[in-house]
């Protein structure tokens, strides 16, 4: 799913993610899911997948709050967006593979109006594991960066990294 998406397939990325039974589905993929139906202009179908997870699941690398705080922040409910931050950032610092929560922390935060928590986190997630630019490009919750010259400058010296992944790696 989140190939598709990176390629801007986002039909494909949400069959994907909608392939997997919900009973066998686990935080990072209720999370994904959840990404990619707010993205598609689906908020309240995302809302019910989040709801589906039963209270007192432990959020292992903080996907499900990050996904509520871009819920949240694309409501212009900007409280409850930075509290469900707060979570996101306190289970993704436990763990290696949270850079997907912190993209998403950078994007509430940019719904939000807070540009540079929202440049901070984008650096944060590209240093630790997700440095993608295609995304960071074209994502719309990105829409306040847009003409912020701090992040169009990390979005150049990103599409430079990434041009030189692709001629390494013949991408």
């Amino acid at each position: 799913g989140l190939a598709f998406r990176i390629q801007g397939k986002d039909d494909l990325a949400l069959a994907s993610w909608l392939a997997i039974p919900p009973s066998s589905r686990n935080t990072n993929h209720v999370g994904h899911l959840a990404w990619i139906l707010s993205d598609l202009g689906r908020p309240d179908e995302a809302w019910k997948v989040l709801r589906q997870i039963p209270a007192g699941t432990f959020d292992v690398n903080g996907m499900l709050s990050a996904a509520e705080s871009l819920l949240h922040a694309i409501a212009g409910e900007s409280s409850r967006a930075e509290s469900r931050i707060a979570a996101a950032t306190l289970h993704a610092s436990a763990t290696a593979e949270s850079h997907h929560a912190t993209y998403l922390v950078a994007a509430a935060y940019a719904r939000i109006g807070n540009r540079d928590e929202s440049l901070r986190w984008l650096r944060f997630t590209a240093a630790n594991g997700f440095p993608c630019y295609p995304l960071m490009a074209r994502d719309t919750n990105l829409e306040s960066l847009r003409s912020y010259p701090p992040f169009v400058h990390f979005l150049d010296e990103s599409k430079t990294r990434w041009e030189g992944y692709r001629a390494r790696l013949g991408g």
